[in-house]
């Protein structure tokens, strides 16, 4: 109980938590401590960051897939910018149409169950 309180306090301590980094990584570069020019290849990490954030401030299905979305669209732009396995924008392409089925099957299934849930109630309106 305790946890999920943790997590319904705000999803924005992982956006706030992200900016942090993401400013000290540019403060230290400035001050010639690191070099941040190889940190930059990380930003689609932010956008998984955004979606985490939506996940935890989610409050029904549709904006859990909402999150869902930025954290698949930021670990494909990684994927494919990092080319890990040896994985470019060129054979990943077909990723975003497989994500896109999924996302049409969630939300037919979350309409369903929505419908359903209004049926047993007795509030369902044909």
């Amino acid at each position: 109980m305790a946890t999920n309180r943790l997590f319904n306090l705000d999803g924005r301590i992982v956006l706030g938590a992200a900016l942090l980094l993401f400013g000290t990584l540019l403060l230290l570069d400035n001050v010639d401590i690191i070099e941040v020019g190889s940190v930059w290849r990380l930003w689609p990490l932010i956008l998984v960051a955004v979606g985490v954030n939506k996940i935890l401030g989610s409050e029904n299905r549709r904006e859990f897939g909402s999150g869902a979305w930025w954290i698949f669209l930021g670990l494909w732009f990684f994927v494919s910018i990092q080319h890990v396995f040896g994985l470019g924008f060129r054979d990943t392409w077909p990723m975003l149409i497989m994500a896109w089925g999924v996302s049409e099957i969630w939300k037919a299934l979350a309409q369903r169950s929505h419908v359903s849930i209004a049926k047993k109630n007795g509030n369902a309106t044909d």
